[in-house]
């Protein structure tokens, strides 16, 4: 009974630690169910039609997800998907059989920190003062509910699989591809962006004007934020709010592949740089600052550097390392209940779990969800892993 109270109160104090986000997305409208080539569609969240291009390889069961997030302006006229070439990513897809979906941006009356009024671009703040708060709740950011929305569209039209879903973006998208994947972290198993990052800023350019010369080096050079001379105090504001959000503020973040060019006068590098260094040890990130030239561009090489570091991420791994945080953290806090420990964390049964043979009981993780076992009890479910997560990380 003893043992029991003390489970109880592990499942209810961190209720009010619950996420407020959405279950799912609400939206009408469905993907092609073959593309011969990148085809146009339209799924409507918030009574808001969104423009969607779409490409299914024919060659792949249950396949991979890429939601690529274009720049700023980006329309079905013109965007980043044509800078990079859709007939290039057509022969990527086929070769690596990968779901290619790539959202457009729509137009907001009002800017935000980075944007005009009336500009397309990628929702992250609800206003336009450096100061406005971040809209990371996806009842509410209409973006966040069309990434879920092309999730769930995906997984019922493509069979895709859940546990290979990425994001990648540039510019605003980078912006992005961040933000969604910090955000949507349970669903997301990795993410790429370049020419975006963590403004530490009052602007994205930098208040003053932001500028770290590149350094000397062969064209094309893969190097990293000290040798092409980045500081823990490049383009940083004191008073500056972190955005698109920062890492602290969430849960955990999948892992990452951050790629500038150290030309870049518009989004400066150092903001890749400000973002791999706040990931720190929490997050799996390879970053590349790469010495080409040509200011704002998606550079050289990026996008199946970015593709191969991303391709053997899964999602399951994520969230297996985020329920071992929880059993390290009951261990602590339940001694009695869970001993000896540590114990080492396995699979079988549908579950993700570790046992305790002094007290016969056990701690597991199925559904994203926590789970216990306790022989006076039976099987229980503690509730969703985010709510534990806030916890587990305090005492760490």
């Amino acid at each position: 009974m003893r043992y029991h109270l003390l489970l109880l109160i592990f499942s209810l104090q961190c209720v009010v630690l619950q996420a407020s986000y959405a279950d799912g997305a609400y939206y009408t409208g469905q993907f092609p169910p073959q593309t011969n080539a990148f085809s146009a569609t339209q799924l409507t969240i918030q009574n808001t039609a969104r423009n969607i291009w779409v490409y299914r390889p024919s060659n792949a069961p249950h396949p991979p997800l890429l939601i690529f997030f274009t720049g700023t302006g980006g329309t079905l006229e013109y965007s980043t998907l044509d800078e990079l070439g859709k007939n290039a990513l057509q022969e990527f897809a086929d070769r690596e059989g990968v779901v290619i979906v790539a959202p457009l941006p729509r137009s907001i009356d009002q800017g935000d920190w980075d944007h005009g009024a009336g500009a397309p671009y990628w929702e992250t703040a609800l206003g336009s003062d450096p100061q406005s708060p971040i809209n990371r709740n996806p009842a509410t950011n209409q973006d966040l509910l069309l990434v879920q929305a092309i999730m769930d569209e995906a997984v019922k039209s493509y069979q895709i699989d859940p546990n290979r879903i990425y994001l990648n973006g540039f510019s605003s998208g980078a912006f992005f591809s961040y933000f969604a994947a910090a955000v949507l972290h349970e669903r997301i198993a990795a993410f790429a962006e370049t020419g975006g990052g963590l403004v530490l800023s009052r602007t994205t350019a930098g208040d003053p004007i932001c500028q770290i010369n590149p350094v000397s080096a062969p064209p094309g050079s893969h190097l990293s934020c000290q040798a092409a001379g980045w500081t823990t105090q490049s383009c940083v504001t004191p008073d500056a709010i972190a955005r698109p959000i920062a890492p602290t503020s969430v849960n955990w973040v999948p892992p990452g592949f951050l790629a500038a060019n150290d030309d870049d006068d518009s989004v400066p590098f150092a903001h890749t740089c400000h973002l791999a260094n706040r990931l720190g040890n929490e997050s799996e990130v390879q970053v590349r600052i790469i010495h080409q030239g040509g200011g704002h561009i998606v550079p050289s090489g990026y996008w199946e550097d970015a593709w191969n570091f991303m391709k053997t991420k899964r999602l399951e791994t994520a969230l297996f390392k985020a329920a071992d945080k929880i059993f390290e953290y009951a261990e602590t806090q339940f001694a009695p209940v869970f001993n000896p420990a540590p114990q080492t964390s396995q699979t079988g049964f549908g579950f993700y779990y570790r046992y305790y043979p002094n007290s016969n009981s056990y701690l597991g993780y199925q559904n994203q969800s926590i789970w216990y076992f306790l022989p006076n009890t039976g099987i229980r479910e503690a509730g969703p892993l985010s709510q534990y997560l806030p916890l587990a990380k305090a005492v760490r």
